[in-house]
C-alpha cells in the first residue's frame, strides 16, 4: 500500500523511511516526481526537471532514514525511497495543499494545530476554536483528552518541572509504603527522582507512595500553551487529532489506516528528536522509572 500524506504549501515536511535490519551504511535513495507536470525534484539545485533524479536520504538513529522536503505548488507528488543494500523499496505520496491565512498560519496556538489536523483529513478549516461548526466541536471535545495523553507518553524536553514533595502522612495505607507524598496538581508522568534506583514506589491517584522519607522528582507537568511546544510535537499532535476524528469526518475506512500510520511515523520523529536533547542516561532512567508506576 502506498502511504498518503496530506502537507501544507510552504511548511517543512520530514519524509520518513524503515526497514527492520537497516544500517547506517546501507545505500539509501529518494526521487520526487511533481504528477502534474511529471518533472523530478533535484535536492542539490532545488529546481525541477524533465529527467529523473535521486537524492540520499539522512539516517536517523530512531526511525532509520529522514528527508526534508518543502512544496511550493499545490500539487501531488509521488516519492520513491529505494535501500539498494536491503534490495527494499517504499513508495509515498504527498499532496500539498495550501496554507491558511489569518490566525491559522501561526503555528503556536491551538487554533493552529486544531486546523493542521483538519486539513490533513481535507475538511475545512474553522475560523475560532469558540466557532458553532460540527468540526469545531467535534475536535475540541477531544483535544485536552489526548493533549494529556500524549504528553504523559514520552518525556518532553518543553514540558519539565522539578519539586520536593510534601510528606502527607506515614501511615501505611499500602503494604510496603510507609510514607505518602501529595503529587503536584499539573502532574502528568514521572520522570525521574532524587533516591536511587533501588527504591520502592507507587502511585496512586495523585499521590505517591514510598519507602523513603524524603524525595524530590522531576516530572512532566500539563502544559497547554502551544508557544512551549516544539515543532515536531506540534505535528504529531495534529496528526493525532486527524487519526482520532477521520472516520468521524471522512467516513473513509482506508484513510483511517493511512492516518494512524501517519501519527505512528510522526510520533516517532518526535521522539527521536526529542531524544536528541537528553543524554541517553537521563532517557533510560526516565523509562524505566515510569515502567515502576
Amino acid at each position: 500500500m502506498i502511504n498518503l500524506f496530506r502537507i501544507s504549501v510552504g511548511e517543512e515536511f520530514i519524509i520518513p523511511a524503515a526497514w527492520e535490519g537497516s544500517l547506517s551504511t546501507d545505500t539509501v535513495t529518494i526521487t520526487i516526481r511533481r504528477e502534474s507536470d511529471n518533472l523530478y525534484y533535484n535536492f542539490t539545485t532545488e529546481a525541477w526537471q524533465s529527467a529523473e533524479v535521486s537524492g540520499s536520504m539522512e539516517y536517523d538513529f530512531s526511525i532509520n532514514w529522514i528527508k526534508a522536503f518543502t512544496p511550493l505548488l499545490e500539487d501531488s507528488y509521488s516519492v520513491v525511497i529505494e535501500n539498494t543494500t536491503l534490495s527494499k523499496t517504499d513508495s509515498i505520496r504527498l499532496i500539498a495543499q495550501g496554507t491558511v491565512t489569518g490566525d491559522v498560519d501561526d503555528t503556536s496556538s491551538k487554533l493552529a494545530i486544531i486546523n493542521m489536523a483538519l486539513r490533513g483529513l481535507g475538511a475545512s478549516s474553522i475560523a475560532s476554536i469558540t466557532e458553532e461548526s460540527e468540526n469545531a466541536r467535534r475536535i475540541l471535545a477531544v483535544y485536552s483528552l489526548h493533549l494529556r495523553a500524549l504528553l504523559r507518553l514520552h518525556p518532553w524536553s518543553f514540558n519539565k518541572k522539578e519539586v520536593a514533595l510534601s510528606l502527607l502522612a506515614t501511615s501505611p495505607v499500602l503494604k510496603d509504603y510507609l510514607y505518602i507524598f501529595q503529587l503536584p496538581s499539573d502532574f502528568v508522568r514521572l520522570n525521574k527522582t532524587s533516591v536511587e534506583p533501588d527504591y520502592s514506589h507507587k502511585i496512586k491517584g495523585r499521590k505517591l507512595y514510598s519507602n523513603v522519607n524524603s524525595i524530590s522528582i522531576e516530572y512532566g507537568y500539563y502544559l497547554d500553551d502551544p508557544t512551549q511546544y516544539d515543532d515536531a510535537f506540534k505535528e504529531m499532535f495534529a496528526a493525532k487529532l486527524a487519526a482520532e476524528l477521520c472516520f468521524a469526518i471522512t467516513r473513509d475506512k482506508d484513510m483511517v489506516k493511512i492516518k494512524w500510520a501517519e501519527f505512528q511515523t510522526k510520533l516517532n520523529i518526535a521522539r527521536s528528536l526529542n531524544g536528541q536533547e537528553v543524554t541517553p542516561d537521563e532517557e533510560n532512567r526516565s523509562l524505566w522509572l515510569n515502567s515502576r508506576i
